[in-house]
């Protein structure tokens, strides 16, 4: 401790005390916007630090924080807090600092279950194959620009697509595209026969029906997102057609208010879950 000669000694007590916790929010990378999100104090102000002296009268209860977080995507929060230093700098002078990811999606992540409360059934994680035959052969463009979109979505996770000339073999990290008749929607998607923890080890299946090839290429590029989506490990969203690649529809000639590729209501739950940690909440994903 400080005498008051300005040395310092043992045997007396001194107080040290938190100065301010210092918060910020990261924005997902990508975005124009480079706005961050801070919390909410119990008086109602928003900023980016907190004053919490507890030498100062009224500093020292924290109370409840909200934090904002406005964009789609993977918010990184971070927060530290600032100690003030003893007479005698005994360190540290700041906590170590804390992390925490946040993902943002605009509607409710769900997961296509079959065969168990907690098996998601989806492709493995490895390179696959997506055969469509010659007979089908307009259906290629659309499937490239599909499987483009869920590569570029789900970089990193070690699951990526590639279109092939050759049909699939009995593993199942492939998928055939066939024509045939389907009882409703635009497409159906069939998975192969899962494993215990839901990872395909047979062929799955896209079908479109009769008449595909009378639609607009951007409305098959977008049937066969969304199909690719079920095989992928999800299942319908209540997001809206232009906010989810998942979100079903009634037409299948038109793409009006529709996304063409996967959004971040697609992506998150599939590489932080499925391809991630496994863990299918629906909450903190």
């Amino acid at each position: 401790m400080q005498d008051g000669k300005g040395g310092c000694f043992d045997g007396q007590l001194q107080l040290r005390y938190v100065a301010k916790i210092v918060t910020k929010a990261e924005t997902p990378t990508g975005l124009t916007s480079t706005h961050n999100n801070f919390p909410i104090k119990p008086d109602g102000s928003l900023d980016q630090r907190y004053d919490v002296d507890s030498r100062q009268a009224g500093t020292t209860n924290l109370g409840t924080w909200r934090v904002l977080l406005g964009f789609e995507g993977k918010n990184e929060m971070r927060w530290q807090s600032v100690i003030n230093k003893t007479a005698c700098d005994i360190e540290p002078g700041n906590s170590p600092l804390k992390a925490l990811s946040v993902n943002v999606v605009k509607c409710q992540p769900n997961w296509w279950i079959i065969g168990g409360p907690t098996r998601t059934v989806h492709l493995p994680a490895t390179t696959i194959s997506v055969y469509v035959p010659s007979g089908i052969a307009d259906l290629n463009t659309p499937t490239d620009q599909a499987i483009a979109d869920w590569n570029a979505a789900l970089a990193g996770t070690g699951v990526s697509m590639q279109r092939v000339s050759a049909p699939c073999g009995t593993g199942g990290d492939c998928v055939n595209v066939v024509e045939d008749t389907v009882a409703s929607g635009c497409a159906k998607a069939d998975p192969g026969v899962p494993n215990s923890s839901g990872e395909a080890q047979t062929p799955g299946t896209i079908t479109f029906p009769p008449g595909w090839n009378t639609r607009p290429a951007d409305r098959n590029r977008r049937s066969m997102a969304h199909e690719l989506g079920h095989l992928l490990g999800l299942h319908h969203t209540t997001c809206s057609a232009n906010d989810s690649i998942m979100a079903p529809v009634t037409s299948c000639t038109s793409t009006s208010g529709m996304t063409l590729s996967p959004k971040p209501s697609d992506i998150l739950p599939t590489s932080s879950s499925t391809y991630g940690n496994q863990n299918q909440k629906t909450c903190g994903f």
